[in-house]
């Protein structure tokens, strides 16, 4: 053991965090899902690293041999999937998926990658109503990661603008669809004569009659 990398805790800040190397290697082989960087499964990475399950690679173009990584499937059913995340989580995760790209950038937080990240994840976090329209623009956020991490697209604000115009009239309509609905099926039930409640109490019983 080595006494020489402990670090002084200041009361009221967050206890730095030191990404893992298993992190580095899986994110060289595949995306790594935004739930991995809350905060909590970050020290969980840290501190079961010796336990993790993990998987073999497939080799690099220039080697001979696969490295293991993360597997992905299995921590997920633990650490969440993709999308499961509130917005004050997704906040809090992005925050530190950025801080994590910026050391895996070879010219820190001016680099094209690092940047990239800032942009996209500035982008969502400065959106008006953003808390109320996360449900929203989240599926887009998500698409927008994997297709940069697929194909290497260049942050577009005009791209990202018009997706999001799409993504919100998408919502419009169907919050509009599901008002009509509703509309039309409380005026069936008045028209009728039927109730408009659950049929059934909510203790579970069916009937209010009384036995003989």
């Amino acid at each position: 053991m080595d006494g020489s990398n402990h670090v002084e805790r200041v009361v009221g800040e967050p206890i730095p965090i030191e990404f893992p190397q298993s992190l580095y290697d899986t994110e060289l082989c595949v995306a790594v899902p935004l739930p991995f960087f809350l905060t909590q499964n970050l020290w969980f990475l840290v501190d079961e690293a010796s336990t993790l399950p993990t998987v073999k690679s497939n080799p690099a173009p220039s080697e001979t041999k696969g490295t293991y990584i993360l597997n992905i499937e299995k921590l997920s059913n633990h650490f969440g999937k993709e999308l499961t995340l509130t917005c004050s989580q997704w906040s809090e995760a992005a925050a530190n998926m950025w801080s994590f790209q910026i050391l895996r950038d070879k010219s820190g937080s001016e680099g094209e990658h690092a940047t990239w990240f800032e942009k996209h994840f500035n982008f969502f976090n400065m959106l008006n109503k953003r808390d109320e329209l996360y449900d929203t623009w989240k599926v887009m956020e998500l698409e927008s990661c994997q297709d940069h991490h697929s194909c290497h697209l260049k942050f577009s604000a005009t791209d990202y603008d018009k997706a999001l115009g799409l993504t919100e009239e998408s919502h419009n309509l169907t919050h509009k669809l599901r008002k009509e609905l509703q509309d039309f099926v409380n005026s069936s039930q008045m028209a009728t004569g039927r109730p408009q409640g659950p049929p059934y109490q909510a203790n579970g019983s069916f009937s209010q009659r009384v036995p003989p």
